[in-house]
């Protein structure tokens, strides 16, 4: 049920979507339906979460392939895009109704977002990471500016500079032992370092 739930919303967005048309879709009568799902509300969310792990297995399908955290991150940002440029039904819903998907990204419900994504994500950084959640869902975090914010740093759709941001910037803020460089180490009692 859950694709023929995204095929109908792909041709419609979600306010146009009916029950009628999911049954059609699907080849069932509306009782069929109703008899697993008691509500259009139910049936969404039963599409978006059969989506969700669909993407999730891409993502970490993606991140055990890497053989770096860097690599990792660049390979789960670039996928995570790619399904998201590509997935018709939220292509559509992004396109004619992005006020659906703001309270899932801003405030309370980002931050829900990303607690979830970061739970279902961890393994595809365990191997690199003693807390695999925080890098998740910091990758998630990059993922989405990339994708839904006005002007990104890079183009998500350019492999290399997706590539160069993450080892740059982010790969060196998710290690374990983060590395800064050129620390300066004054002191206090020699008022000459500080001239």
């Amino acid at each position: 049920m859950p694709d023929a739930v995204l095929a109908c919303i792909a041709r419609t967005g979600v306010t146009g979507l009916t029950v009628d048309d999911i049954a059609r879709e699907a080849g069932c009568s509306r009782a069929t339906i109703y008899r697993s799902f008691p509500s259009k509300r139910a049936l969404v969310a039963a599409a978006v979460e059969a989506a969700a792990d669909r993407l999730v297995g891409r993502l970490v399908a993606a991140a055990d392939a890497a053989p770096t955290l860097a690599d990792a991150v660049t390979a789960v940002v670039l996928t995570g895009a790619a399904f998201v440029a590509t997935e018709p039904a939220l292509v559509t819903v992004a396109d004619r109704e992005p006020h659906l998907l703001h309270p899932h990204l801003a405030f309370e419900g980002g931050d829900r977002l990303l607690v979830a994504a970061g739970e279902r994500l961890a393994p595809a950084f365990a191997r690199f990471a003693a807390d695999p959640t925080r890098v998740a869902a910091w990758t998630v975090r990059l993922g989405l500016c990339l994708c839904w914010f006005p002007n990104p740093p890079v183009d998500v759709a350019d492999p290399v500079a997706v590539a160069d941001l993450v080892a740059t910037f982010v790969a060196p803020g998710l290690t374990d032992t983060p590395h800064i460089p050129h620390a300066v180490h004054r002191d206090p009692g020699n008022p000459q370092e500080d001239r």
